[in-house]
């Protein structure tokens, strides 16, 4: 056969074309076929013209341990090399998510940060806060809570209560919801 005689040509294409393969890659058939199809491409065009493409990559599928043979030591040196940068990966993001989790500064924090650098013309400081849900009450004094409020303004006893009802107004603005469960 055709294909028979051209086996150490397709081996060459497949390390110039395709490259190295991890070892666990050959039982994938999906990306094998893809793989196949696009090396069936980079053949000369001679032998892409008496055979067609389903051929190529069948006859492929077919003898590719005996194609990918080559390339297996080498394939997994590879695969542990690609296990190791993975656990390094891994590590290292673990190790950042701890420094950044300590970082954090909790709410409290955050409030006393802000009052020993921001002049506090009224005090306690109003706080816009972003949240997935806000309670609300309405005029006759039902409290619900509002799951898709984008904007809260948090007053912790503010002392100004025109200034609180403006920021609470234009905060309901920003965001109108009719999805309110009462509690």
């Amino acid at each position: 056969m055709l294909l028979e005689d051209q086996l150490p040509r397709i081996r060459k294409l497949i390390r110039e074309k395709i490259g190295i393969l991890p070892k666990n890659t050959i039982h994938n058939d999906d990306l094998m076929r893809s793989s196949f199809k696009r090396l069936y491409q980079a053949l000369p065009r001679m032998i892409r013209m008496a055979i067609n493409e389903n051929m190529f990559v069948e006859f492929c599928m077919a003898n590719r341990e005996r194609l990918l043979s080559i390339s297996e030591k080498v394939s997994e040196k590879y695969s542990e090399a690609e296990d190791n940068s993975k656990k390094q990966y891994q590590e290292k993001n673990s190790e950042e998510s701890e420094l950044n989790t300590n970082n954090l500064l909790n709410t409290s924090e955050l409030l006393e940060t802000a009052s020993r650098v921001f002049v506090p013309t009224y005090s306690p400081n109003l706080i816009l806060s972003r949240g997935l849900g806000a309670r609300v009450w309405d005029k006759d004094e039902n409290e619900y809570i509002d799951l898709g409020s984008g904007i809260t303004v948090n007053s912790s006893g503010h002392i100004d209560k025109e200034l609180l009802a403006v920021l609470t107004e234009q905060a309901g603005k920003l965001w109108h919801n009719d999805q309110l469960i009462s509690n």
